[in-house]
């Protein structure tokens, strides 16, 4: 069976699991297209111009409120500075400098071993015209957490279904060196970025996780596939 990679800094989700069941209002899990900072740089020049006229008073500075670096994710927030930065983003006169389909999500939890205590990535996604992602848990049959003695790294092997697999292979050629995020209750698990078309029904999922984490992303992913089927059988019925 060949397998192709798909390389991730993955957001660790250990003991956030079942806070994220709790909170969750429809368990759904769904992959999205992101824009990456680059594409968007005259724009958020704009925004950060435009924030600094609007808070003249005690002045606010993006660039120091948000820092940005590469391309993926957006940028990384200090936690306590998340609310005013939705709020900020939130705004009629910031939203008409944006894309209409862009919208801003949160990492499932804070980045501390990159980033220092309590910072959070943010990650800007593009919306499809339904606002939905381009994948989702009906089109994934189940996850395993493995061993890949070849990277000598934890894995999660996604086996997709027979329509999933024909979809991802478009939507992994499409986004060519760009990221997906992977989002679950509104909260991004994992931003991958696609370094190949990949073409098997099964996917490989390595990055940065201990094997604790690989199986509690298995266990998330395999989760969303079951509340999908519950949730198709109640509107067949």
């Amino acid at each position: 069976m060949h397998k192709l990679l798909i390389l991730i800094a993955f957001i660790s989700v250990v003991g956030n699991y079942a806070k994220a069941q709790e909170d969750s209002t429809n368990n759904q899990l769904e992959i999205f297209e992101c824009y990456d900072r680059y594409s968007l740089k005259n724009q958020w020049a704009e925004v950060i111009e435009l924030v600094s006229i609007i808070s003249k008073e005690e002045p606010i500075d993006m660039t120091k409120l948000m820092e940005a670096t590469g391309d993926y994710p957006f940028g990384y927030v200090k936690q306590e500075n998340m609310k005013l930065f939705d709020s900020l983003m939130n705004l009629s006169e910031v939203k008409n400098l944006l894309p209409s389909n862009l919208k801003f999500y949160w990492s499932l939890k804070s980045e501390d071993r990159y980033w220092g205590k309590n910072y959070y990535s943010v990650h800007a996604i593009r919306l499809s015209e339904q606002g939905t992602g381009v994948f989702n848990a009906s089109y994934i049959q189940k996850a395993e957490a493995g061993y890949s003695k070849v990277n000598e790294t934890n894995i999660v092997t996604i086996t997709m279904t027979q329509e999933g697999t024909k979809l991802w292979t478009k939507i992994t050629t499409d986004n060519l060196g760009k990221a997906l995020a992977i989002i679950l209750n509104d909260k991004v698990f994992s931003a991958p970025k696609v370094y190949s078309a990949i073409t098997d029904s099964h996917t490989e999922i390595s990055g940065s996780f201990t094997k604790s984490e690989a199986e509690e992303y298995a266990t998330i992913i395999n989760t969303a596939i079951i509340l999908n089927t519950k949730n198709k059988s109640i509107l067949n019925n």
